[in-house]
């Protein structure tokens, strides 16, 4: 009898443990509900959602840029829509996404972060390459001298403000995935506050007045001290009119 009692008592424990986990979740919740409500958007997916704007527009006027000037050269159109289609995608997707963080239409920004540093990685690491290739270039237009080596600087040169421009974009990418991963949880509170602002649009003045409505509706209790001089004093009118 003692061993089931023992068994009981043991399964009634872990029962008990999810609900105090749900008590302790509610609790959570209870305190984030009564934090202050973001009303703007947070400063770390704001920068991040700047730093994407530019990217996206840097890439589309270089898209378009080189278009112009493959049209000017009379390139082959195909070949040269084909090359250009995937730069303006990706330059296209930056900037949607960055005016989507900046407008509060995004869902969230910490997909948009993690992709950001993926970018990141891959423009950085094509730039790393572009430098070691920058050098080896340069080593051998050193030693083979005349025109041959000036061409080669040249091209060396070349390589190497593009590696800088490819590190420098990768740099930029990174800050804004940090900073999107950074602010998704104000992010998402401010996101909060516009829909509350869509369905009730006082909604910044119920959050600021919720501490004085509760003041307001407790009761006011009397101090003891009074309630014991209302009671004295029928008494002692009564003793007064005794005598």
């Amino acid at each position: 009898m003692a061993r089931d009692r023992d068994d009981r008592d043991d399964g009634e424990e872990e029962e008990e443990r999810p609900r105090r986990k749900r008590r302790d979740e509610r609790d959570e919740e209870e305190v984030e509900d009564r934090r202050p409500p973001q009303t703007t958007n947070p400063g770390s997916t704001k920068a991040a959602g700047i730093i994407w704007v530019i990217m996206g527009s840097l890439v589309l006027l270089s898209v378009l840029a080189n278009f112009a000037v493959g049209v000017s050269n009379q390139a082959d159109m195909g070949s040269m829509l084909c090359g250009l289609a995937l730069p303006a995608l990706i330059g296209a997707v930056f900037l949607m996404v960055g005016v989507q963080t900046l407008k509060g239409s995004a869902k969230g920004t910490l997909a948009n972060g993690i992709g950001s540093i993926i970018f990141a990685a891959l423009i950085g690491g094509l730039g790393a390459l572009l430098l070691l290739g920058s050098a080896f270039v340069g080593a051998v237009a050193a030693k083979g001298g005349g025109p041959a080596g000036a061409a080669g600087g040249l091209a060396a040169t070349v390589l190497m403000i593009a590696a800088v421009i490819y590190i420098a974009t990768g740099a930029m990418l990174l800050v804004a995935g940090i900073l999107a991963i950074k602010g998704k949880n104000d992010y998402l509170r401010w996101r909060k506050y516009l829909r509350d602002q869509k369905v009730h649009p006082r909604s910044r003045d119920r959050y600021r007045d919720k501490d004085e409505d509760e003041e307001d509706e407790r009761p006011k209790r009397k101090r003891p001290r009074d309630e014991d001089d209302d009671e004295e004093r029928p008494r002692k009118r009564r003793r007064e009119e005794e005598e």
